[in-house]
C-alpha cells in the first residue's frame, strides 16, 4: 500500500497488457503527475500471474507470422485469448481440461461442429454476469443445446466474476527491507529470488532511467567470469552490489535502505570506475594463477578492488615493473586471507575493518596491517601464517595457493601446473612392500599428503615422473648436475639422500626449508612482530 507522500520514493511500472514481440515486450514506466498522486496498491509478488490475467482478459498478444521478417510491423498479428466451447482437448498426458488459444478475429470466426471460440475477456461484460445472461448468449449463437458449452461458460463466470480464487495480502509497511523479506519467504516454494535480484530492481528504479542497473550488472558478471577462460570465475550480483557500496565508502550491509536515492546517485557517479576496478582485480587474481576453484569467498576481491579504485589504476597496474611490489603485497594478502579463512564469518565487519585500514594507508597496499597485525597477540603473526600453510594437505581446497607461497619463477597464469606427490602416494601407502618398518609405515601414510611432500610440476614433467621413485626420476630427468640443483632449489628439495627409505628425513628437512623460505618472504614485507 503506497500513500501519496511515498509515490516519489520508488519507481513503478505499468502492467503489460498488449504484448508485442517486436516493439512492446517490457513494462512501461508509470508516470505520475502532481495531481495524480493518490493512495494505491503496488504488486510486489504475483506480477507474472497478474500479467497473464491482464493479457488474457483485457489485453492481447502479437506474435510474428512464420517466415515473415522479424523487423517489419506487418509481420505481426494481434491476437486475443479465446476458449473453445464445443470440445475438450484430447490430451490425457497433460490432463488439459479446456482448449485456450490466442486467435485473430478472423481465426475465431471459423466455426464448425467441434469449434466455437468465445473471447475470454467478454465474460467481464455486463451482459454476461449471471446464468440467464449466459443462456441468452448461447441461444443467440446457436449453441443452446450444448451441455459442454454451458458448463465451460458457467465455470469461467464463476472463476472470474462470481467466486474468484484470488488471494492477496496487503502490506501496509513502507520499510522496503521488510517487504523484500516477505517476498523471499512467500516465494520459497518456487524459484527463489535472491535479495540481490530484488535490490537490483530497486536500484534500477532509484536511477530513474539513467541506466538499467540490473541489465548492466548481469552483462558485466557474465563477461568478467570468463576472464582467463570460460566460466573461470564465479562472481555474482551480490558481490557486485556489495562492492559498489564498499568502493563508494557507504554502509556495506545488504539492505534496501543502502540503495536509496542519494547512495544510488553516488554509485552512479562512480559506476564505470567501480566496474573497471573489479575487472582489474579479477585479471590480477587470474595473473596469480588462481580462479574460482582456489578460493571460497568473492568478498576477498572487494578490498583489492577498493585499493585499485582509490589509486585510480589502469591496465598498466597488471604488468608494469613500477607496481611489482604492490602486486606482490596483494598476492601475499589474498593467499593468506584465503588460507586463514578471513572471510569465513562476519563478512561485513571484516570488510569495514579492512576499508578502515586502507583509508589510513593510502600510499601503498598495507599488507602488514591488512593481515590483522596486533601488538597484543602473543604468537607472532608470521608463525600463525606459516603454521597454517604447513598444516595444508593435498585434499584442501587452498593447497595450490599454499604451494604458491614458496615457489618463485613459475608463471602460474601461463602454465597448467599439477600438484605432484614428491614421494609417490601409492608407494607411501604401501610402504611395507619396500621393507619399511610398521612404525615408519604409519609415518609414510601420515605425511604422504602433507604439503611438505607436494610440489608443482608442469604437464610434461608430471607425466614423465608418473609413479617413479623421486630419486630415480630426478636422475633421469636431469643428467646435468647444475640443472638438477636448480630444480631442487626452486622446489625446495633438501640436499640429502632422496631414496624412498629416507622419507622421514626428507619430511623434516623440507619442512624446515619451507619454513625458512616463508619467513624470508614475510620478513621482506615486514610481516613480523
Amino acid at each position: 500500500e503506497v500513500p501519496p507522500e511515498k509515490v516519489d520514493d520508488f519507481q513503478f511500472y505499468e502492467f503489460l497488457r498488449d504484448y508485442h514481440e517486436l516493439n512492446h515486450r517490457h513494462n512501461n514506466l508509470a508516470e505520475f503527475k502532481e495531481n495524480e498522486k493518490y493512495p494505491f496498491q503496488a504488486i510486489l509478488d504475483g506480477q507474472q500471474r497478474m500479467t497473464s490475467l491482464y493479457i488474457g482478459l483485457k489485453g492481447s498478444f502479437s506474435e510474428k507470422i512464420k517466415y515473415k521478417s522479424k523487423d517489419s510491423v506487418q509481420s505481426y498479428q494481434r491476437k486475443e485469448l479465446y476458449v473453445n466451447l464445443l470440445d475438450k482437448p484430447d490430451d490425457p498426458e497433460l490432463e488439459l481440461m479446456y482448449e485456450f488459444k490466442f486467435l485473430t478475429p478472423e481465426e475465431a470466426a471459423n466455426k464448425d461442429e467441434s469449434h466455437f471460440w468465445f473471447k475470454v475477456g467478454n465474460i467481464l461484460k455486463p451482459e454476461m454476469q449471471d446464468f440467464s445472461d449466459i443462456m441468452e448468449y448461447m441461444q443467440n449463437n446457436g449453441i443452446a443445446t450444448s451441455k459442454l458449452a454451458s458448463k465451460i461458460l458457467g465455470d469461467l463466470s464463476k472463476k472470474i466474476t462470481v467466486n474468484p480464487t484470488m488471494n492477496a495480502y496487503v502490506e501496509k509497511s513502507n520499510e522496503l527491507d521488510k517487504v523484500l523479506n516477505i517476498f523471499i519467504r512467500v516465494n520459497s516454494g518456487g524459484v527463489i529470488l535472491s535479495p540481490s535480484d530484488l535490490l537490483l530492481s530497486f536500484a534500477t528504479a532509484q536511477l530513474h532511467g539513467k541506466r538499467n542497473a540490473r541489465d548492466e550488472i548481469n552483462y558485466f558478471v557474465d563477461s568478467v567470469n570468463d576472464i582467463g577462460g570460460d566460466d573461470n570465475f564465479a562472481l555474482d550480483k551480490d558481490v557486485i552490489l556489495k562492492a559498489f557500496l564498499f568502493l563508494c565508502d557507504l554502509d556495506v550491509k545488504f539492505k534496501a535502505d543502502n540503495f536509496n536515492k542519494d547512495n544510488m546517485e553516488k554509485i552512479n557517479e562512480h559506476w564505470e570506475e567501480s566496474l573497471k576496478a573489479i575487472e582489474l582485480t579479477v585479471k590480477l587474481i587470474d595473473s596469480f594463477g588462481f580462479n574460482k576453484s582456489h578460493f571460497s569467498s568473492n568478498n576477498s576481491l572487494i578490498p583489492i578492488a577498493y585499493y585499485i579504485f582509490k589509486q585510480n589504476h589502469d591496465e598498466k597496474f597488471l604488468t608494469s615493473k613500477k607496481f611489482e611490489e604492490d602486486r606482490e603485497r596483494i598476492r601475499h594478502w589474498f593467499i593468506t586471507a584465503t588460507i586463514t579463512g578471513m572471510f569465513r564469518s562476519s563478512t561485513d565487519s571484516t570488510l569495514n575493518k579492512l576499508r578502515g585500514t586502507l583509508q589510513k594507508n593510502p600510499i601503498s597496499f598495507p599488507l602488514k596491517e591488512m593481515l590483522g597485525y596486533d601488538e597484543k597477540v602473543d604468537i607472532p603473526i608470521e608463525e600463525g601464517i606459516i603454521q597454517n600453510i604447513i598444516d595444508m594437505e593435498y585434499k584442501d581446497k587452498y593447497i595450490l595457493m599454499a604451494l604458491s607461497t614458496f615457489y618463485h619463477g613459475l608463471e602460474f597464469n601461463k602454465k597448467h601446473l599439477n600438484i605432484d606427490h614428491v614421494f609417490p602416494k601409492n608407494k607411501c601407502n604401501s610402504a611395507k612392500k619396500y621393507n619399511i618398518s610398521d612404525e615408519d609405515t604409519d609415518f609414510y601414510k601420515k605425511y604422504c599428503n602433507s604439503i611438505v611432500n607436494l610440489q608443482l610440476l608442469d604437464d610434461a614433467d608430471n607425466k614423465s615422473k608418473g609413479d617413479k621413485f623421486f630419486d630415480e626420476w630426478l636422475n633421469e630427468r636431469f643428467t646435468n648436475e647444475k640443472t638438477k640443483n636448480s630444480f631442487k632449489n626452486q622446489h625446495l628439495i633438501p640436499d640429502i639422500d632422496l631414496s624412498f627409505n629416507n622419507f622421514k628425513m626428507f619430511i623434516h628437512e623440507r619442512e624446515e626449508l619451507i619454513r625458512q623460505e616463508l619467513k624470508k618472504q614475510l620478513k621482506s614485507w615486514q610481516i613480523t612482530n
